[in-house]
């Protein structure tokens, strides 16, 4: 069995990471605990610094031209590690099943790094990274011949859709970047807290 897996917010935790370099380059006055919130109820940056930080279109694109290049920096990549559990799951489950990673990253060689960090190098078949110019769908249909037994997991709408693209089951997770509100309006076959809560 094929298991396509995403990385941020179903097997990390990039929540300091990202929040942390949203604060520094906004000076914004949220906590974590709100901005969280806010994305959690599918909010994007662009629309939480109009509403709370009342930005102009030039102060936007100020920000996002700081935030492309360092949110993948090695001084904030750092601070991302593993969700609990999620190490001996993986090493679990990759006994008897494929694993692919599949990321909306920007850059393949800093998920590479960070997977020898995790010490997680031997447990996927395959990475996929779209480097932000591929749709996560497109990636695996060029590589794999997907069936109706595999699985697609990840926490966010574009994971559910496109596994249901491509036939796939698909299970929502808890722990990333999106409510059980928001994820339910995409119809998963199933929800659950965190990855290792599923029994493949």
């Amino acid at each position: 069995m094929k298991i396509f897996i995403d990385f941020d917010g179903t097997l990390i935790d990039s929540r300091i990471r990202i929040y942390g370099l949203f604060k520094k380059i906004s000076g914004a006055a949220l906590s974590s605990d709100q901005y969280w919130e806010l994305k959690r109820n599918q909010v994007s940056n662009d629309d939480i610094l109009i509403k709370y930080c009342n930005y102009t279109d030039v102060k936007l694109q100020a920000f996002n031209d700081e935030w492309f290049p360092l949110i993948e920096h090695d001084d904030w990549l750092f601070f991302d590690h593993p969700l609990p559990g999620v190490t001996d799951f993986l090493k679990k489950l990759s006994q008897h099943n494929t694993l692919i990673l599949v990321t909306a990253r920007q850059r393949t060689d800093k998920v590479f790094d960070q997977i020898a960090r995790f010490g997680w190098q031997d447990l996927f078949h395959d990475i996929l990274v779209t480097q932000q110019e591929k749709e996560k769908e497109a990636l695996i249909a060029a590589k794999f011949d997907c069936h109706s037994t595999d699985f697609i997991v990840g926490d966010s709408g574009k994971d559910i859709l496109a596994g249901k693209a491509l036939g796939l089951k698909t299970v929502a997770v808890l722990s990333g970047s999106r409510n059980k509100q928001q994820l339910i309006k995409y119809n998963p076959d199933f929800i659950v807290d965190t990855i290792v809560d599923f029994n493949f």
